[in-house]
């Protein structure tokens, strides 16, 4: 009995004092991961080009907690940094699509809807998504992160989709480069073909924190140039801290140690 005893209080112990409590589900810190929260937009209403530079106001639209681009003009149709980015309402896409108040006109993107060869389906997160121009006017995509804690690895989860821009015709490439903090790192390669879309893919990368405030940035790429505009589709960002060796040894420690002691009570009985 004395036994029993002292292993439970040890036991209780050290859920207590050092480790984790067991079932604690980590923050987020990405806010709006989702992309559903946003202000402005076509009409005031309806999910649009996204604000960069000096291009904001009426039919932009401002994504909560997200900035797109680097703040900059440049010149020319190609400027880089400028962000041809937008904000899509799910099921849209190959439809009513988005709007651009930067030339006025909407921009949709092959879909079974119009005549593309595949459905556009839905993110497993759903609602909006974000599409980025990695040719045109590429653009980054960025949220600073706060709340870090230098040298611990956070873990990264998106959803991402290769797409094409409708009334273009052609084979193209697309991808993601990702940087938090000052580390990158990039998905693989869709090769899509003419008027495809490759589905939605789930993509989790690690980062180890150097600072206690970092920039998380999604960068499109792709080819072969403007001409075939490829397009990539965002969703479902989540970042979080994983969990150190020791928490989970300690979980499991906790777990062994209770189980000896009912074990051992039950046998007793």
């Amino acid at each position: 009995m004395k036994l029993l005893n002292m292993l439970a209080v040890a036991a209780t112990a050290i859920g207590l004092s050092v480790f984790a409590p067991v079932g604690t589900k980590a923050s987020n810190l990405v806010t709006n991961g989702d992309f559903e929260a946003f202000t402005g937009g076509y009409n005031s209403t309806d999910p649009s080009q996204l604000e960069w530079g000096t291009h904001t106001g009426p039919d932009y639209t401002n994504l909560t907690s997200w900035q797109s681009g680097d703040g900059t003009n440049g010149t020319g149709d190609d400027r880089t940094g400028a962000g041809y980015n937008f904000l899509v309402k799910n099921g849209t896409a190959d439809t009513t699509g988005s709007y651009s108040p930067q030339f006025g006109q909407s921009v949709t993107w092959w879909g079974s809807n119009n005549g593309g060869n595949d459905v556009i389906t839905s993110s497993s997160n759903g609602g909006n998504f974000v599409a980025l121009d990695p040719v045109f006017q590429q653009g980054p995509l960025t949220q600073t992160i706060t709340g870090l804690t230098i040298g611990t690895v956070y873990e990264l989860k998106f959803e991402w989709a290769a797409a094409q821009q409708y009334t273009y015709d052609g084979p193209t490439t697309e991808g993601l480069d990702v940087t938090f903090g000052t580390s990158t790192q990039s998905t693989a390669t869709v090769n899509l073909g003419n008027h495809d879309f490759s589905g939605w893919m789930s993509e989790t990368f690690k980062f180890t924190a150097t600072s206690t405030t970092q920039d998380l940035v999604f960068m499109a790429t792709g080819g072969p140039d403007k001409t075939l505009p490829p397009f990539v589709f965002l969703d479902g960002v989540s970042l979080t801290a994983v969990p150190e060796p020791s928490t989970m040894i300690g979980s499991l420690l906790m777990f062994s140690v209770f189980g000896a002691v009912w074990a051992r009570k039950r046998f007793a009985a």
